[in-house]
């Protein structure tokens, strides 16, 4: 997570010597979804290779320091469950880890030692872990990244990385680069790395975290854990901890880091000491600006000795809890997130409680591991009705053993009358009872009665009707207490009781002669002067209306025909018509050419025909074309059926492609060259024939481009004057003027549509505040300066000109302003609505109005003697309006409350 702020601790004594955390991620919500982490393996991607968060829910816990070698004392110390992690601020809300040899290959218990299994990923490998995009735009150079690590070295090696290109680039900064196999560092082991140099300034800045294993073939080994990273602007607050003595233990007591002195109150100099026993620590400590005194308090804890009672046996049956109450210690915390003093259990599980000292430091745990016991799944399986005089099999699963209501200890029992019955099955552990009904009925004598015989021919039907039961379930699905049958099959009606158990079963065949079923095949249409075949299917004779006996005759007339067929049980004739068309004759007429040039087409136009059918998938008579291609129409008589076809292929030839290129603004008296491209030859609508013009009016222009071929196409380019500059006159009363004065210089003519920029040198500067894209400036006027100057530049857009003149500036008194000493201004101070009243001679003289800062607020004309305004929407305070002609300028406050 993000902090910008700082961190008080109660009770402790604290120097502001100038810190400030930019950054930290102490991962208590994993990895954060905005950094990446991926992994390689011999070149392909492996997600084993790569960075995991370890926390409270993850497998293997924060607990747990890593699955595959571990050292806690010698080359290869020997592995634990238990196994410490990295001691870092916040080690019990996770940290992150790679762990490349041992990620799946875990340990286990094997010998009375714990075993480990090398894992999946054999190397070269890597894997990286990558932040998101920090902005160090407004830093300086005193910025210092720090985190906490605990890494066990093999072969591997480990970087911070260092983008400033959003991650196109890295700068490569190796770790660790000191250490040899079978090594570690401590687990409070702190990375501090000065990175102002590099990243300040720059607002796309990520950070990589890479470990490299270039050992070919090999398995690599061992683990890097990160937790607690900062970035830290080394103008920083140092927050001195509380610390905790648990039974006689020592424990280390830190300052600040990266000061070029300490002086505990022990004597030592060193940046940390050991203490075993509590009592107030002090440190004097600083660099070579500040100093300053930081207290620790330590105190002294004994460990709780936690005892757990249980309200019965560790294994109980399904249903059943087991209470379990710890005392012994001042808080607790269970496994499941409790902090009470007693909690329930009802399902299997292996759990603990921790106890604490009044202190929340010093803690004990117990654990216990709960079983529970299920009881049976009985199931019964077995019909629970029966029929008069028959008998049901139920057969019991689920248990171990089994005692039926009958005596019967059996797994199945047989009964062969209705009733209540009841089951008691039991497993090793537990029983359970289950109570069940066996329903007994009489079973129903069904009879069928027949409408005729169960042997008839097509088309006709047989009605059958069921007695003799309360409902019915015929083989079709109905349910009716009668049914009809019109096709071959066997069938059954079933009768059942009023239980719809016990039943009776009629079964029945029906038999359904099939009527001749001929059909005829072939075209009823044909074109003048052809012929159709029509062959009829099947049959054992045949009779048509053309004389012939066969199963097919050939029609050469249209009209009505007819077929007489039969086999060995009916006969049956068939009607139909046979219609003669007459052929079309396709004419075909031409616009032009069928090759042409790009945008001109040619239309074709069809007769002979009552429809058509084009290739383009038009069937209009006339159709236009301005594309290459084979092309084909096919006329059509009124039935669509009779046809004929037309083929033909056009040539379209593609016109050049004429561009023209040059600027379309002219200022006054200028010129400009439009150049034409992409043609073999040009025409201007000038009259002139080469590729480029001259122009020097405004207008349209076109150009026409052809190639080798007569192929051409046109285009246009419009042009515009801009009138030129008006170059102006600079106007004041002298170009002598007195040092210590202001005068106005404008510009005669001046426009609204120009834009002015003035400036000037010597002994004279533009007015403050005043805002040089007017056709006036104030001018302030310094010391007497004979090299003193004002200019002018003037653009309308497209054009520029300038003009200025040169000031002599004299020394006397300041410049008279008696001619503007009758403007008065009331009311004063008001709440914004005021009024200024000047003399006849003074109308048309300018008004500026400025903020206390010297900001131009409004500005215009005196147009009347008594000139109203409102500022009743400006802040409150005290402004100043500036009323000036070409002689005078005066100045009035003006209050607004």
């Amino acid at each position: 997570m993000k902090k910008l702020s700082f961190l008080l601790l109660l009770g402790s004594s604290f120097s502001l010597i100038c810190q400030t955390i930019i950054y930290e991620q102490d991962f208590s919500n994993g990895i954060p979804s905005t950094w990446t982490t991926s992994g390689t393996s011999q070149g392909v991607s492996n997600s084993v290779i790569g960075f995991y968060y370890r926390g409270p829910n993850t497998t293997p816990n924060n607990t747990i320091g890593s699955n595959g070698f571990v050292a806690s004392s010698g080359p290869i110390g020997i592995l634990s469950s238990n196994q410490d992690p990295i001691l870092s601020l916040t080690p019990g809300n996770g940290f992150i880890i790679i762990d490349p040899e041992a990620y799946v290959g875990g340990f286990y218990w094997f010998m009375s030692q714990w075993m480990f299994a090398t894992g999946p990923a054999p190397t070269p490998h890597t894997g990286i872990l990558e932040t998101e995009y920090l902005n160090f735009a407004c830093h300086q150079d005193s910025i210092e990244l720090r985190f906490n690590q605990y890494y066990r070295h093999y072969s591997g090696q480990t970087f911070l990385d260092i983008s400033l290109d959003k991650g196109l680039t890295w700068q490569v900064n190796q770790l660790n680069n000191n250490m040899s196999s079978h090594t570690q560092t401590s687990k409070s082991s702190i990375v501090s790395i000065n990175i102002g140099s590099i990243v300040s300034g720059n607002d796309s800045v990520k950070f990589r975290f890479r470990y490299s294993d270039g050992n070919n073939g090999g398995w690599g080994g061992y683990f890097w854990m990160i937790d607690d990273l900062k970035i830290i602007d080394l103008d920083y607050t140092f927050i001195p901890s509380n610390y905790v003595l648990c039974d006689v233990d020592s424990i280390e007591i830190s300052g600040p880091l990266n000061n070029d002195n300490y002086l505990w109150n022990t004597g030592d100099t060193s940046s940390s000491i050991f203490v075993n026993q509590g009592g107030t620590y002090t440190l004097i400590t600083g660099n070579q600006y500040c100093s300053d005194s930081l207290v620790y308090n330590v105190i002294e804890s004994s460990t709780p000795s936690i005892q757990t009672t249980f309200s019965g046996p560790l294994t109980f049956c399904q249903g059943d809890t087991l209470d379990v109450l710890a005392t012994g210690a001042s808080s607790y915390s269970w496994s499941n997130g409790s902090s009470l003093d007693n909690q329930n259990f009802s399902t299997n599980g292996s759990y603990y409680v921790a106890g604490f000292d009044s202190t929340g430091y010093c803690s004990d745990t117990s654990f216990f591991n709960v079983i529970v016991n299920s009881n049976p799944n009985i199931i019964i399986t077995g019909d629970s009705f029966i029929c008069d005089a028959d008998s049901t099999l139920l057969s019991a699963n689920g248990g171990d053993s089994y005692l039926w209501s009958s005596g019967d200890t059996a797994s199945s029992i047989i009964i062969n009358q209705g009733g209540t019955y009841s089951l008691i099955a039991s497993n090793q552990y537990c029983s359970d009872t289950i109570v069940f009904n066996i329903t007994e009925s009489s079973t129903p004598s069904i009879q069928t009665t027949f409408s005729g015989p169960l042997t008839f021919c097509q088309g006709d039907t047989l009605d059958v009707l069921a007695t003799g039961a309360s409902s019915y379930s015929w083989s079709n699905g109905s349910s009716l207490d009668n049914q009809n049958f019109s096709t071959n099959g066997s069938y059954y009606v079933a009768g059942f009781d009023s239980t719809g158990y016990c039943s009776d079963t009629s079964f029945f065949n029906v038999l359904v002669n099939p009527n001749p079923v001929a059909s005829i095949s072939g075209a009823f249409q044909f074109c003048n002067g052809d012929s159709t075949q029509v062959i009829a299917i099947p049959g054992l004779s045949y009779q048509w209306s053309t004389g012939d006996t066969s199963s097919s005759t050939f029609i050469t007339q249209g009209g009505s025909h007819s077929l007489v067929y039969n086999n060995q049980y009916c006969s049956d004739s068939i009607q139909f018509n046979v219609t003669e068309l007459a052929t079309p004759n396709l004419q075909t007429s031409l616009s032009g050419p069928l090759t042409f040039c790009q945008d001109d087409s040619v239309s074709i136009t069809m007769s002979g025909a009552i429809s058509y059918s084009w290739s383009n998938g038009a069937s209009s008579a006339k159709q236009n074309f301005m594309t290459s291609g084979g092309y084909y129409v096919i006329g059509l008589d009124s039935s669509g059926y009779c046809s004929d076809s037309v083929f033909f292929n056009i040539t379209v030839n593609p016109n050049p492609i004429v561009t023209i290129s040059g600027d379309s603004v002219i200022c006054s008296g200028d010129s400009i060259i439009l150049e034409a491209n992409g043609a073999a030859s040009y025409l201007w609508n000038t009259g002139e024939t080469d590729s480029s013009i001259y122009v020097s009016s405004s207008g349209t222009y076109t150009a026409t481009g052809y190639d080798t071929i007569g192929c051409f196409l046109s285009v246009s380019k419009m042009t515009s004057i801009v009138p030129n500059i008006n170059t102006p006159t600079l106007n004041t009363d002298t170009l002598f003027q007195i040092s210590g004065s202001t005068m106005l210089v404008t510009t005669s003519p001046s426009s609204v549509n120009y834009s002015y920029q003035w400036g000037a040198r010597g002994g004279v500067v533009i007015a403050s505040g005043h805002n040089t894209q007017n056709g006036y400036a104030y001018i302030d006027w310094g010391a007497p300066d004979t090299n003193a100057a004002v200019w002018v530049i003037i653009s309308n857009g497209y054009c520029t000109d300038s003009v200025g003149i040169d000031i002599v500036i004299i020394s006397g008194v300041s410049l008279d302003d008696n001619s503007l000493n009758s403007i008065t201004l009331s009311p004063n101070p008001n709440s914004g609505l005021f009024s200024i009243k000047v003399d006849q001679e003074h109308i048309g003289s300018s008004y500026q109005i400025l903020d206390n800062l010297g900001r131009l607020i409004d500005k215009g004309i005196i147009r009347e003697l008594y000139q109203d305004f409102d500022l009743s929407d400006k802040p409150k305070g005290v402004y100043r309006i500036q009323v000036s002609n070409e002689k005078s300028l005066k100045t009035v406050n003006v209050v607004i409350q």
